[in-house]
């Protein structure tokens, strides 16, 4: 659908909004007509001139909010935010130094993004820039992946510790999780909780066993496409960290879908980590954690 390189573009040309008219008509337009001397005219246009048929450009705004944030912010600091309004597909670059043709999707959603924005006119943002919150960002556009809203606050400063789920809360849940399935519902059931957790609790019996989280065991696979490691960076190593249901399905599709493109690999790598040392396979029931039930 793109190579990986998304242009978000502004609304505004001088104090209007055009928005609206740009969705109407199919189009995106950079400012500054008859005033192409301006120095950040030419700046943008170098932009401009780069974008292809079938980039993917994003209508944005971006502005600052010290409330109504999907996180706590009891400092009231700034928090800067970028509204995403619609997403489209480049259709023709004329090259007449100032227009696009966009097919702009009906289905897209608006949405906000936190933290890693940009003012200007024209921002390209891409993968191989290998910055974290690019790839993620792309993410977030592309596939409406959750925004990992810790990685930020941590990187920002702003909000120290304010995100962090309490590791006793952690382990509560990881407790509730082992005492809802331990009513015969699951077999192996601690050996799961285990390899959703990223760690097992009974050092003594389980050290000899490789227990890797499972962001960490699809990262083994040598096939992976840009793609997949980009979204594989999204997934929390102790998965019950994760609090909404929503969060979850997505994070579920995107391990779903990497294992079904590389079911035979995930196969060999699990039975390499489920060993125990001196008596091959089948430690401690780890052999029956299956792919179909992670």
């Amino acid at each position: 659908m793109t190579n990986n390189d998304v242009y978000f573009v502004g609304t505004m040309i001088g104090e209007k909004d055009f928005s609206d008219e740009f969705i109407e008509k199919g189009q995106w337009q950079l400012g500054w007509v008859d005033q192409e001397d301006n120095e950040q005219y030419q700046k943008m246009l170098a932009l401009l001139n780069e974008i292809k048929i079938d980039d993917v450009v994003i209508l944005k705004s971006t502005y600052t909010r010290t409330h109504d944030l999907p996180f706590e912010n009891p400092n009231g600091k700034f928090v800067s935010v970028m509204n995403l309004k619609k997403l489209g597909h480049v259709k023709q670059n004329p090259h007449d130094r100032h227009n696009l043709f966009i097919d702009w999707e009906s289905d897209f959603q608006p949405r906000e993004w936190y933290f890693y924005t940009n003012r200007q006119t024209i921002w390209k943002v891409s993968n191989s820039d290998k910055i974290d919150g690019a790839s993620q960002l792309i993410q977030f556009v592309l596939h409406n992946i959750k925004q990992d809203y810790s990685y930020f606050l941590d990187k920002s400063g702003l909000i120290a510790n304010a995100h962090k789920t309490n590791q006793t809360e952690l382990q509560k849940r990881k407790q509730d999780f082992l005492k809802f399935y331990d009513q015969g519902k699951w077999t192996a059931v601690i050996p799961k909780a285990n390899w959703l957790s990223g760690y097992w609790d009974d050092k003594q019996n389980y050290q000899k066993i490789k227990l890797v989280s499972i962001r960490q065991l699809l990262s083994y696979i040598t096939s992976l496409t840009v793609t997949e490691n980009e979204a594989l960076k999204l997934i929390r190593d102790n998965l019950f960290s994760i609090t909404t249901s929503d969060e979850f399905a997505k994070i579920s599709d995107v391990i779903n879908s990497i294992i079904l493109n590389h079911r035979q690999e995930v196969n060999a790598l699990i039975d390499s980590l489920n060993i125990v040392e001196g008596n091959g396979r089948r430690g401690w029931n780890y052999s029956k954690f299956k792919i179909r039930n992670w």
